[in-house]
């Protein structure tokens, strides 16, 4: 993975809810549920700003291999992306 840069709408606001989060576009009024390892994901991407710096952690705590990580993350930009909710 290149590095790159993550960008969350300005748009988007976002909630904590017992299964996870919710994200709202203020565009669309569309409602984007996370749960799982996505939240996570969602929680480094927007504190870090950072793809290879989110799956470095992601990596260090679920001792998991950086292949995989790398896979499920730009599966799960690639969805953000689609839904209007984040530019890389």
């Amino acid at each position: 993975m290149e590095k790159k840069t993550f960008q969350i709408s300005n748009q988007i606001t976002t909630a904590r809810v017992e299964s996870g989060v919710v994200l709202l576009n203020l565009l669309t009024g569309e409602f984007f549920g996370l749960e799982g390892t996505s939240v996570r994901y969602w929680e480094l991407l927007s504190t870090t700003g950072s793809l290879e710096e989110t799956v470095r952690i992601v990596v260090e705590e679920y001792d998991v291999e950086t292949i995989e990580v790398k896979a499920d993350l730009n599966a799960f930009i690639e969805q953000l992306k689609e839904a209007g909710l984040v530019t890389t």
